[in-house]
């Protein structure tokens, strides 16, 4: 019996701190699922005992109702009184009994909202990534580059003609575009025939078949020297001469 005595104070002292607070299922606890639920276990039994002694108070209410009313018609006057005294005691504990019910119910309702609550707020912190100090964000994924877009038959004789320009004055290579006229003073002159790769291939063969014909020159020197290297590197770079037809003309010119 003492031991039955013992639980119910503890249970009612926990019952009591609960109703009064039920904030610290969450704050107190720091945050522990299981101290959580060891105190809606808590609250849960304490509701069960209450509504059963509400119950059993409620049945004693009944029945010294009853033995009141037959004590007095049959003119036991003391017998009413005897229990008309433990009615009125059993309804004051039916009283604060019920007070009780109420306030554990309440108490019961809103820890239970705690709970979900904080169910809802460790889901979210575990879905949700959490940052370290200092870190970088994460960066965004950039839009892929757009397609290059097609060059145009005029484009491509354009920069042919910037990235090979002419070798010689006598020998010019014009590149135009489809279509465009070359106007001579007034008037139109009709489309200009361009001198081609193969063109100009055969005039540098020309004038180096005629080299070979020639004697051996002397060594150039000076500024001429320069200026037949500068026209020979132009050539090369042109297409008009092969790097072969190139070496050979350049030792002709140095008399090797």
């Amino acid at each position: 019996m003492a031991m039955w005595n013992r639980f119910k104070r503890m249970v009612r002292s926990n019952v009591n701190r609960l109703k009064a607070d039920p904030d610290p299922l969450v704050r107190g606890v720091g945050g522990s699922l299981s101290k959580l639920d060891e105190n809606l276990v808590t609250l849960k039994a304490h509701l069960r005992v209450l509504e059963t002694q509400v119950e059993r108070l409620r049945r004693r209410e009944v029945e010294l109702d009853a033995l009141v009313q037959a004590s007095e018609a049959h003119g036991a006057t003391t017998k009413a009184i005897t229990h008309q005294t433990e009615l009125f005691e059993v309804r004051r504990q039916l009283a604060s009994k019920e007070a009780d019910l109420t306030q554990t119910q309440s108490a019961l309702e809103r820890a239970m909202a705690v709970k979900a609550a904080y169910r809802e707020v460790t889901d979210d912190a575990k879905t949700t990534p959490v940052s370290q100090p200092g870190a970088e964000p994460a960066a965004t994924a950039s839009p892929p580059p757009a397609a290059p877009r097609a060059a145009t038959p005029e484009e491509v004789e354009a920069w042919e003609a910037e990235a090979s320009p002419p070798a010689d004055p006598s020998i010019q290579i014009r590149v135009q575009p489809r279509g465009s006229k070359k106007t001579i003073g007034e008037g139109d002159s009709g489309p200009v025939s361009a001198l081609n790769l193969e063109e100009s291939r055969e005039i540098a063969s020309k004038t180096l078949g005629e080299q070979a014909s020639l004697p051996a020159a002397q060594p150039a020197s000076g500024e001429s020297l320069l200026d037949e290297l500068e026209k020979l590197g132009k050539l090369r770079e042109s297409g008009a001469l092969t790097d072969e037809e190139f070496a050979r003309a350049k030792r002709r010119l140095l008399g090797g």
